[in-house]
């Protein structure tokens, strides 16, 4: 999500995460379980190493932009061993979780803050009627998952403050105007309902309900009141906002849209056709994939198309082309049987967080944003450790 900064903080992160992997293997005396559960997971998880070990000439050649995808991947592991040993130092799965919606918020805040106030480290360019300094298309995900926490976590007595939490960052993903934010929070306005109408008694289903009519109340208030402010003060952002959601909505209804002759699921698709054109042109490739080394997501289209690199904004397509089809077939099985383990557990509010996954894959690269595979690896825990693990912290919210 700071990936648009001109300083380039975002590489502190990786070493943050080392220095917690080895104060927690300290605390733990060294010792760990292998941290994926599943069969699946293992085998995808080889495909990973294999794939990323064969594409090391390829990085020499193309450079090592194609990296930035594998290593976000292997980190998966490593954050879910870090986060199932989190109890050691008093933090709960739970308060994590919350944590990272907490963080949502701010941001949500900051994204607007920023866009209208031009720092000297901020580049300038941003996306065309979209109130962003990110990179829309993944940060309503990242959105989406902090309003599943603060509507279907566990039960809170603060409903009030989790309604409002999860109006301001609702807003955040209007103002990026993007086809995956509408259907995500679609999607959470029907689990509400679904949520609501199947567990009619308790707290827990009163505390849901009474967050669903505050968050549409200020919804209903709020949308015409920022429609009024823009018109008045920021009519030409109105503008392209309305042509942009316009268009989104014609796609996601109708599959094109000729107002502004822009189509972002068969620009998705022609991207990656010419991926196919340049090197998943035989069985071999297709079935088995090419690799890491021809990816670029560093912005520069200029040696994008000197150098005939890859740029796909699809994770099925992305998998594809690094894995092969198999290796989306070993992906989704890996999916499946996690999904199955929630169910079985019936946590609704992992079953929400993976529904979200699931339903961007076909037009985002979730597993692309380090901030989303954190928020991953935390929910695996969540789904595959014991339920006193998660509770050892005594002061979760």
């Amino acid at each position: 999500m700071i990936s648009r900064i001109v300083v380039p903080v975002k590489y502190c992160k990786y070493l943050i995460v080392f220095v917690v992997l080895i104060a927690v293997l300290h605390k733990n005396k060294w010792r760990f379980s292998f941290p994926i559960k599943t069969l699946f997971g293992k085998i995808f998880l080889l495909i990973t190493i294999y794939s990323t070990l064969i594409s090391i000439p390829f990085f020499v050649y193309y450079g090592w932009n194609g990296f930035d995808v594998p290593k976000k991947y292997l980190f998966f592991p490593i954050l879910v061993i870090c986060f199932y040993y989190a109890p050691l130092f008093g933090c709960s799965v739970k308060s994590l979780l919350f944590f990272y919606a907490r963080t949502m918020l701010i941001y949500s805040v900051m994204n607007v803050v920023l866009y209208f106030l031009n720092l000297p480290i901020w580049n300038s360019d941003g996306y065309w009627g979209r109130i962003s300094v990110g990179y829309p298309t993944v940060d309503v995900v990242s959105y989406a998952i902090a309003i599943a926490i603060f509507m279907f976590g566990d039960i809170n007595k603060n409903w009030i403050g989790h309604a409002v939490a999860s109006f301001v960052i609702a807003l955040g993903i209007m103002s990026q105007v993007s086809g995956t934010g509408i259907v995500l929070l679609t999607m959470t306005f029907i689990f509400s309902v679904v949520f609501k109408i199947s567990n009619k008694e308790g707290c827990e289903s009163r505390d849901l309900g009474k967050k669903i009519l505050l968050l549409l109340t200020m919804m209903l208030v709020s949308v015409p009141v920022g429609y009024g402010i823009l018109y008045s003060q920021r009519p030409d952002l109105l503008h392209k906002m309305e042509m942009q959601l316009e268009n989104r909505v014609a796609l996601l209804m109708q599959g094109k849209d000729y107002s502004l002759d822009v189509n972002t699921m068969d620009t998705r698709k022609e991207e990656f056709k010419i991926a196919k054109t340049y090197y998943l042109n035989d069985f071999e490739s297709i079935a088995f994939g090419y690799g890491f080394g021809p990816l670029d997501y560093s912005y520069k289209m200029k040696n994008k198309i000197l150098k005939k690199t890859v740029f796909l904004e699809s994770q099925n397509h992305l998998t594809v082309f690094t894995s092969g089809v198999l290796g989306l077939i070993v992906f989704f099985l890996a999916v499946a049987e996690t999904m199955k383990i929630i169910i079985r557990k019936k946590d609704r509010l992992l079953f929400v967080i993976g529904c979200f996954f699931i339903a961007s894959f076909w037009t985002a690269n979730p597993l692309m944003s380090f901030s989303l595979v954190g928020i991953l690896s935390l929910c695996y825990v969540r789904a595959f450790c014991k339920e006193e693990t998660e509770q050892k912290c005594s002061n979760d919210l």
